[in-house]
């Protein structure tokens, strides 16, 4: 049977069919996309049925959010959103034992990031994924490329290294642990650690909301437009971290509930302290810490262990409002700098 003979039987089978084919494809490897790539029925299959395929494969919401705004399309970050979001998420090289286990697709945990010779690490280089999202489709809310799969396999990745650092540098009061027992708090680590998850993909989200602080500033639309034009022939690669001056538009997580918006908090400020302590993000916590005294979540108190709840009434006030906002209390960065 030739071929062409053989894709038309393919083409012939029923949706349902397809769809469970689809079901046991992946994003990592590509061989979603190669298949539809080669069989046009599935491509409509999975055009049509893209959420159930990409929440079967565990792809959040927040992940095609952020994903999105990485496309060149209006949603997405122009190139110095890149540069400033390139410069947030970079950090130290010194917590090499928090990549174990982070091997995906043939990556090891170093892999994922790009090193510099000067013993830092970042998620993405503005340059490199500018040149990588020009193959990204530019429709939201799909995984519609090998690309694109690619980088939401990165993403996953990324989000387990912060959640390694936040679980090692973090505190977390399990305000439940006095009535549960040890098999009921196993099954709810689950739910809680995909919450954190969800939360570290919002931040990230978030830190894509930058403005570069000069164009805001600029007295004129031509002035602010050449002023863009200078800075995006520049790389702010190897600047000083305050380089793009950035200021943050809060317009995504303002659109959060309470809840989201306390964990949010909570989960970036060890994020912040521990792993981004000497870099970009600094300024970016301080702002951030702002919004936090306004809703009553001020972490600018760090403690260790169960000190952090001993005495202190202030420290004491603080973890009831996270935990009338969330059920669960804060995480707090260890200060270890």
């Amino acid at each position: 049977m030739s071929p062409t003979a053989s894709l038309s039987k393919v083409e012939t089978l029923p949706v349902e069919l397809k769809l469970q084919i689809l079901l046991y494809c992946d994003f990592a490897s590509g061989n979603l996309h190669n298949l539809c790539t080669v069989v046009k029925g599935f491509y409509k299959v999975f055009l049509t049925y893209h959420k159930t395929i990409q929440k079967a494969l565990d792809v959040t919401d927040e992940m095609v959010q952020l994903l999105d705004r990485f496309r060149c399309t209006e949603n997405g970050m122009g190139y110095l959103g890149l540069e400033i979001f390139a410069n947030i998420h970079h950090w130290m090289a010194r917590f090499d034992y928090l990549h174990e286990g982070l091997e995906l697709a043939g990556y090891t945990g170093d892999q994922w990031w790009e090193n510099e010779p000067s013993g830092w690490l970042r998620f993405v280089t503005a340059q490199k994924i500018h040149q990588t999202r020009k193959t990204f489709t530019k429709t939201d809310g799909i995984v519609g490329s090998v690309e694109e799969g690619h980088f939401i396999e990165r993403i996953r990745a990324f989000v387990k290294y912060l959640y390694k650092v936040e679980y090692e540098f973090g505190y977390w009061s399990r305000v439940l642990a006095r009535t549960k027992t040890n098999e009921e708090l196993e099954e709810e680590s689950v739910v809680f650690r995909r919450r954190i998850q969800k939360s570290l993909l919002q931040f990230l989200i978030h830190t894509t909301h930058m403005h570069n602080g000069f164009l805001t500033g600029s007295g004129s639309k031509r002035e602010a437009e050449r002023e863009r034009e200078k800075r995006e022939c520049r790389d702010y690669t190897n600047e000083d971290f305050y380089e793009p001056c950035s200021v943050a538009d809060y317009t995504y997580i303002a659109g959060l509930p309470t809840s989201d918006l306390a964990i949010l908090i909570s989960t970036a400020a060890p994020i912040i302290d521990v792993l981004y302590g000497h870099s970009h993000a600094t300024k970016f916590g301080d702002e951030l810490g702002e919004i936090a005294v306004s809703f009553g979540f001020d972490l600018s108190y760090s403690g260790d262990g169960e000190d952090y709840y001993d005495d202190d009434e202030s420290c004491i006030e603080i973890r009831n409002a996270f935990v009338r906002a969330t059920s669960t209390g804060p995480w707090v960065a260890r200060r270890i700098l």
